[in-house]
Order: structure tokens, then sequence, then C-alpha cells
């Protein structure tokens, strides 16, 4: 049991412990107040509690851990209470997922880490943050493959879906990458064919934004704002928010019918703009907005949109607003699909990749959508079959004239007629008729019926 002293000419408080049962050791603390102590007490005697057990310190331990001061931190390690930070062969899931988000924010987007740290959530929950990372194994990265597609994992009405946990699954195997080139990682756990970390697209989540719903939400928009919004995301396929946020005037061409897109996804592959055509339906929408904007300004979009954190929860009361049939499958991202669908249909990929701005593998894989429209188109086209057919009857008459009394019976009626070349009432379901051939004597001939 550890007891706290003070000294009665500083003030200075002393944290006295024993591990051994035998031998006291001290942690001087300084000039704090009681209640400040008695927390540092609370949390040592847990680390001593571990020492002796040789178990883990709990989660708020090693959390309070991570936070104390580096003095602290090395009056701890001198008490072999823990181990030295950053420790190679004693590296715990916390101190490799801190440093790799840390790593991590100099070279991605400020949105991206979100997606990071939803991840390492995830391991904490299952491995605990003081387990070290050499203990876990690659029968332990399956399990924990397993466990996030439970519903106990996420604490919602729904468990996580294919795609979230394959990438919840990529995240773990680079931070874990990570700790092997730090040397901190003997084997990745998390780099084996079990672990299943490609991302398809999910078509049952695609909806095609037919343009009669679109016309319904820009009737019941609350402003002109919000109708370009709608515009330029379902007919120039920007990404909503990112791509909304840097748009000015001065990226409007109207005499060339032309609109610069800043694209901060795409500029670290050195795309960090595209250019797409000024539609007409974005063109409309953009005058009125421009007629409507103040004098001197700057950007296209007012601040309440740019910097709205969740565009996509006013879009779908939109869409309960204009009662919309269904609003399940409304988002920014079929929009944007929708976009790049009628610009596959309409022009080549090559096209499409330039002016939706990704590639076309990912255009084929995760954006393009079979339209009812096409089953419709496809059902409702002519049967190659009867073309087929036609042909046919043109290509082998002598075949057809057998169908009609041969050579002989139609040689003989043809010298009763006065006009052999008029078309015999023995031929007049003869499919050759209506393609403008008739008998003439022994042979069929084509003629200008009609």
């Amino acid at each position: 049991m550890s007891s706290i002293s003070t000294s009665k000419a500083t003030g200075k408080k002393t944290l006295q412990f024993s591990i051994d049962g035998i031998r006291r050791k001290s942690l001087r603390l300084g000039n704090i107040t009681m209640r400040q102590a008695r927390q540092v007490q609370a949390f040592v005697d847990d680390l001593v509690s571990s020492v002796k057990t040789g178990t883990s310190p709990t989660d708020k331990t090693t959390q309070w851990l991570s936070d104390v001061s580096d003095d602290i931190y090395s009056r701890l390690v001198k008490a072999e209470l823990c181990k030295p930070k950053g420790d190679q062969n004693e590296a715990t899931l916390e101190v490799l997922c801190e440093r790799f988000i840390e790593n991590k924010k100099g070279s991605v987007k400020p949105a991206t880490l979100p997606t990071y740290r939803r991840a390492v959530n995830h391991l904490y929950a299952y491995f605990t943050r003081s387990k070290s990372v050499n203990d876990i194994t690659q029968a332990d990265a399956l399990d924990f493959q397993s466990h996030i597609r439970l519903k106990k994992a996420t604490g919602r009405d729904e468990p996580l879906s294919d795609a979230t946990c394959r990438k919840c699954c990529s995240l773990a195997r680079q931070i874990f990458a990570y700790g092997e080139y730090a040397g901190w990682v003997q084997q990745n756990p998390f780099a084996q064919r079990g672990i299943k970390v490609a991302i398809y697209g999910n078509a049952k989540k695609r909806r095609y934004i037919e343009h009669e719903l679109i016309a319904q939400l820009l009737d019941h928009a609350s402003s002109q704002q919000w109708r370009l919004l709608l515009v330029v995301g379902r007919y120039g396929g920007l990404r909503i928010p990112s791509e909304i946020k840097g748009m000015t005037w001065g990226h409007v061409n109207w005499q060339d019918a032309k609109l610069t897109i800043l694209s901060p996804k795409t500029e670290g592959s050195g795309r960090d703009r595209r250019i797409i055509p000024l539609f007409p339906e974005i063109r409309a929408e953009l005058e009125q907005a421009y007629a409507q904007a103040g004098e001197g300004s700057l950007y296209i979009f007012d601040e309440d949109i740019r910097k709205h954190t969740n565009l996509s929860v006013p879009l779908r009361r939109l869409g309960e607003k204009a009662s919309v049939c269904s609003v399940e499958g409304l988002t920014w991202k079929n929009m944007r699909a929708s976009a790049a669908t009628d610009v596959l249909r309409k022009y080549d990929p090559g096209i499409e990749s330039e002016w939706i701005g990704h590639g076309q593998a990912i255009a084929i894989e995760h954006y393009n959508i079979v339209r009812d429209s096409d089953f419709k188109e496809a059902a409702n086209r002519t049967s190659n079959l009867i073309h087929n057919a036609q042909c046919s009857a043109l290509q082998y008459p002598v075949q057809n004239l057998s169908e009609v009394g041969g050579f002989e019976q139609n040689q003989k009626e043809a010298k009763d007629e006065e006009f052999p070349s008029i078309p015999l009432e023995s031929q007049k379901d003869n499919p050759l008729l209506s393609q403008g051939v008739t008998l003439d004597g022994r042979s069929w001939i084509r003629t200008n019926v009609g």
C-alpha cells in the first residue's frame, strides 16, 4: 500500500510504495495539491499491482501514462513501474497507433484522420491499449476481422458493412506495416491472405437519380444556393462537400462555357483540378446565383454551405419535404455516380475520366449504374432474328418459291396472266413480295414495287 507525505518546509508531495514488500521506493511529485497526489497514487497502485501479478494495467492507467509529463514518466521508469517510451521490444498497441496517426497528419487530409481514428478505436476495444504489438498473432488478426463484423463491435442496431470492415482491416495492416519499418513489430499479423482488404463497389447502394426527381427537389429547395448545389452535384458530378468549398467566381469561364473544379482528394497524385463543361442545367442556376451575389463576392457558395460538416442530412430532409417516393439512396455519391453514368453513355470513358475526376477502372467498379431506361431500351428494340430472316429470304429466293407451288405451278399460272410481273393470288403470302420481289416467267426479279 502506497502512502503520501508532505514536506513541512516546502509543501512538496512524495509518494512512497513497495513492490517486493521489503524495500520502499519514493516518487517525488513536486508542489501539487493533495487531490492531484491521490489521483497519481491510484495510478501508481495499479502499476504496482500489474508488476506484482505480471498483468497489464487498466486502460485508464495506460492513458494516464501516455499523457503524463516526461519528468514523471522517467521517474516511473526509474522505479521499474513501466518501460521506457518507444522500447522496441515492448511497444504497446497504443504507442504504435498514436505514432502512426501522428506520422499521417502531414500526408493526409484532415477529413481522413477520423477514419484512421475509428479503425484505431476498434483495435483498442478488442486488444486493449496496453497489448504488446508482438503478442498479436495472425490468429488474433483473423479473430479481430470476425469480431468487427458483429453488431456488438459497433454499438449500433446494424453491423458494420463489408466495405467498412475491409477498410478497417486495411488500415490495421498499414499500422502494423509502419511498426515493421520502425522495428517494433517482427511480423505483420494482418499481412495474410485471410484478411480481406480489397474494397469493391456495392451495387446494392447505387441508385440512378432521375431528372424528374431532381426537378422535384429544385421546386422545394430553400434557396438559390441549394438549387445550385443540387445541379453541380447531379450534373457536374462534384464531390460534395470537398469540391465546393474552394469554388470562386474566378473559376467560371462564361465565354468558353467551362468551369474549373479544385479537387483536394486527387491533388496528392498531381491532379489538383479539372475542367468540366458548363452544362446547361448548371449554367442556368449559376447565372441566377451570380445575379444574387453581392458586389465583390469571392466564393460561389455561402459560408453556411461551405462550412457545413454533413450536407447529407439536409439533402435527406429535402427529399422528405419534396415527398419523394423513396429517399433511400438519395445521396451525394449517387448523384455523382448518376452524372458519371450519363457521361459514360454519351461520351467515351476517357472523357468521363477527365470530367468526373477518377480513373476508368474506378468508374466501372464504383460509379457505373444500370438504369431502368437501359432495360426498357434493350427489351423494346427490334429483334435481330427478324432482320436475319428477311435477309435470308432475299438471299435464297428459290427456297421461298417452293413454298408457293414450285416453278411448274407458277409458270402455268403466269401464262394465264397478261402481266406476269403482277403478283398472283397464290403468291400473296410470299414474304418476298414485301421486299419488292416478283415472279417474271421462271425467275424472281426485284422491282420497284410501291
